[in-house]
């Protein structure tokens, strides 16, 4: 068995989705009956595709695939749970990730009519956790489309856990809001203090963020030093102006 066979293989059947030994996650009793439910399920369901040769076509078989019609005397994969479907061995795939599923372990979907590889058969059935990649059979939170066992829902930085509290994403990893304040928070153009994330109002200019604390005291035209905090407003060179009248007098003082 080649080292890409194997980890293919490791990649569509990770073993803690087979054995429980393996699971670590699974704390309570009512977590591991759920998990025997599963795993009883996926044993009347699994199985490992069959390649035989046409000796003859007595009768017109079609791919499941590719809907193909099936040439005298070419080969073929036949499936103890599908009785009457065949496929190309090249089209013997797992329905989700189109991995190929010859002389790999297959799943069985009744319903679709498709199969899967393990990995993608249990994720059909239950969530799976994004940062341990174990399936999850008891309380777990969502966001951004994605599935964590409450305790792995942590903050980047610091673990703190963000299960049912605010946090900030930063370049696709969540942050409570403590952290990414001390780590992101930029410094204000008009008082040079540093800018906490609730109190920002940033503005894009050539490319570069600039950012200023949203109060009267910050966020103020530069010439006549009225408040902009939710007022129209344009911004030149870094500096916040409430119009072009004032732009032209900034620019003939500064001369």
């Amino acid at each position: 068995m080649g080292e890409g066979h194997v980890k293919q293989r490791m990649r569509q059947f990770p073993v803690y989705d087979e054995d429980l030994d393996y699971c670590g996650s699974i704390k309570t009793a009512e977590e591991s009956k759920m998990a025997e439910i599963f795993l009883n399920d996926r044993k009347t369901r699994r199985g490992k595709g069959e390649k035989r040769q046409f000796e003859a076509l007595i009768d017109q078989w079609i791919c499941t695939q590719c809907q193909v019609l099936m040439e005298p005397n070419c080969f073929a994969v036949f499936v103890e749970h599908a009785k009457g479907k065949v496929w190309h061995p090249e089209c013997f795939v797992c329905a989700q990730c189109k991995e190929q599923l010859l002389d790999h372990i297959y799943f069985w979907n009744d319903q679709e009519q498709k199969v899967y590889c393990g990995r993608h058969d249990a994720e059909k059935r239950r969530p799976r956790c994004t940062e341990c990649d174990e399936l999850i059979f008891g309380d777990y939170t969502k966001a951004e489309d994605k599935t964590w066992h409450i305790e792995h829902f942590t903050c980047f930085s610091c673990d703190a856990p963000l299960g049912g509290k605010e946090y900030l994403l930063k370049d696709n990893q969540q942050y409570c809001c403590e952290c990414f304040a001390k780590q992101f928070t930029t410094k204000c153009e008009t008082c040079g203090d540093n800018v906490p994330f609730r109190q920002c109002l940033s503005a894009e200019e050539g490319g570069a963020v600039h950012a200023w604390h949203g109060s009267s005291k910050c966020f103020l035209c530069a010439v006549c030093r009225k408040s902009l905090v939710d007022k129209t407003h344009f911004i030149k060179n870094k500096t916040i102006f409430c119009s072009f009248d004032c732009h032209r007098l900034y620019k003939r003082f500064e001369k």
